[in-house]
């Protein structure tokens, strides 16, 4: 194990320290090789990558049994929930010899680890040796997991900047993120915060209005960022300014974006308000699926290497068929303190049928959608801060059954909480707490307790029910 997940419980200490502080701590801990940081294991996921995105399909199917058959006993030896689950179905993983056999596995969802967290949780590992994290509760449903320590975190970084090294990017390239970090600083640079490990400059997306951008685009032709790493729904409106107002940041290589989805015609205008191309990929914090764009196609291309992908149709059937929309089902290779099988997302996306003229030999999908589509909360200055950034991953949450949020006027939100046993006055001080750093004045919040919050009709929880007039929204 490296150092990095020791120093992981320092990291809220260290934000808080004064730049004079942060500063050389940061360039020192970065001049560190990444091997050293985060272990052998680094350097072992790299060379998996980089050995094995040209295989060939016997290849990837050896290595996919071999991998998943490794899963599946680590979660029947190692975890009282899918011991019993197994046996119920009567499904041995030492008798596991290809994908077929998968399909005998019930499915898991955000309510089955609510249900079962402690149940799923490995018993091989000490907790001292567990990273606790939650979800942000984008389903309304917050869910939290649990990494092992020099594992899960190691890989994630490895994978994430494969990806973008498909853009460009080289591990310490100046990046500028606009992706609901909160800002608390003062004066001139209470929007800003520049890090110093990473080497990246973090934008407040809570204060994306009209008459701040000209101060945003003066830091940014300052710090004079290679990549933009945000969401769709943030950097779209600064890009609708910079057209407007025909402005020009020159140096960015490419903008990085996840968590959304794009609208049509949302890619073209960041294209050209920055003037290169936007990459896209798809993941989440359970960490059972991964895949991205490449430089030679927008469809997103599966790492076999970090996880095994489904799509499943309405009845729970496989989707084999190119262009028929069916539900990502991920079972994660890594999550083996808190296994991740055969896991619902409630995203959705297509298989593409052709291989990437990349020649990668990964499995292309497109057309992916996620949970919740770019809902936004409108601020008093007639701003919009969307859902994506309103993520809460920490254990804000970890007493309440489901939260919705509800707004009927501009600047002003309820939250609707159906509270646990649990949940306590304290609960809502934090919850209070956390989103007013996050809305400061631009947006009055209060909370609302109910027993019950009513579903679509096709049975799906809306994150947010707004009910705003449309001129609000233009």
């Amino acid at each position: 194990m490296g150092i990095e997940d020791h120093l992981y419980k320092s990291l809220g200490y260290y934000q808080k320290l004064p730049s004079f502080i942060t500063k050389p701590l940061g360039f020192l801990y970065r001049s560190i090789p990444l091997s050293v940081r985060y272990g052998k294991l680094y350097s072992e996921y790299e060379d998996l990558i980089s050995t094995s995105e040209f295989w060939s399909d016997e290849q990837i199917d050896s290595f996919t049994n071999n991998t998943l058959k490794k899963t599946l006993v680590n979660a029947y030896e190692n975890s009282d929930y899918f011991h019993d689950l197994f046996s119920s179905v009567n499904f041995s993983p030492y008798s596991f010899t290809g994908i077929k056999d998968l399909e005998k596995i019930p499915f898991s969802d955000k309510s089955t680890i609510r249900s079962f967290k402690e149940q799923i949780l490995s018993q091989k590992f000490s907790r001292d040796r567990l990273i606790y994290v939650t979800t942000g509760g984008t389903s309304g449903i917050p869910v939290e997991v649990y990494y092992l320590k020099g594992r899960e975190r190691t890989r994630e970084l490895v994978f994430m900047t494969d990806q973008w090294k498909r853009a460009g990017y080289i591990y310490g390239d100046r990046i500028a993120r606009i992706r609901g970090t909160v800002v608390d600083q003062s004066g001139n640079n209470s929007f800003f915060r520049y890090e110093p490990v990473k080497n990246r400059l973090y934008l407040s997306t809570y204060d994306l209005y009209e008459e701040n951008f000209p101060l945003f685009i003066e830091k940014l032709k300052q710090f004079k960022p290679h990549f933009l790493h945000t969401y769709p729904s943030a950097i779209i409106l600064m890009a609708k300014y910079i057209i407007k107002n025909d402005v020009h940041i020159e140096g960015i290589k490419a903008v990085l974006c996840s968590s959304e989805q794009f609208y049509p015609g949302q890619r073209e205008l960041i294209e050209k308000a920055f003037n290169c191309r936007v990459y896209s990929w798809y993941g989440h914090t359970e960490y059972s699926t991964l895949a991205g764009e490449c430089e030679c196609s927008s469809n997103y291309h599966i790492y076999f290497q970090y996880g095994f992908t489904e799509l499943i149709d309405e009845m729970g059937n496989p989707v084999s068929k190119p262009g028929i929309r069916g539900e990502i089902v991920g079972t994660s290779y890594e999550m083996t303190a808190f296994p991740i099988i055969r896991y619902r997302t409630g995203d959705y996306a297509e298989w593409v049928e052709n291989k990437c003229s990349c020649g990668r030999n990964y499995k292309l999908i497109n057309n992916v959608v996620g949970r919740w589509q770019q809902e936004k909360i409108i601020t008093l200055k007639n701003s919009e801060i969307s859902l994506t950034a309103l993520n809460m991953h920490s254990d804000i949450f970890d007493n309440v059954i489901q939260y919705q949020f509800y707004q009927k006027e501009r600047g002003k939100v309820t939250l609707r909480i159906i509270k646990s046993v649990n949940y306590q006055k304290d609960d809502e001080k934090k919850i209070t707490r956390s989103f007013k750093e996050k809305f400061k004045d631009l947006v009055e919040f209060n909370i609302e307790y109910i027993d019950n919050i009513p579903r679509t009709q096709r049975g799906k929880h809306k994150f947010l029910i707004s009910e705003l007039p449309e001129s609000c929204n233009n």
